[in-house]
């Protein structure tokens, strides 16, 4: 049997989640330490968060990618249609095709 302590410091580091020791203890003393970081409920919010931030951010720029290309199109197929049927230039006259 495996006997530990786990031991949290007072003064916690300024990162999220709190540092926890745990002392193996032997019958002669400690006979080694274990580190880690347990992350607190609102870690894992804003890890959650965060993840969402980033994919937003991707989802954001695939779909300006999406209305650049479309924005393209648009003025290539008026272009052609003008050409095809006809436009009214600044003045207000009908230029015929």
């Amino acid at each position: 049997m495996i006997n530990y302590e786990i031991i949290i410091p007072k003064n916690p580091s300024k990162k999220r989640g709190f540092l926890f020791h745990v002392c193996l203890l032997s019958g002669n003393g400690s006979i080694g330490v274990i580190y880690g970081m347990e992350k607190t409920p609102q870690d894992r919010i804003i890890e959650r968060l965060e993840n969402e931030i980033e994919r937003l951010k991707l989802e954001l720029f695939e779909v300006k990618g999406e209305l650049k290309l479309n924005k393209k199109l648009l003025k290539e197929a008026t272009a052609s249609n003008q050409e095809m049927q006809g436009y009214y230039d600044d003045d207000g006259n009908y230029v015929e095709p």
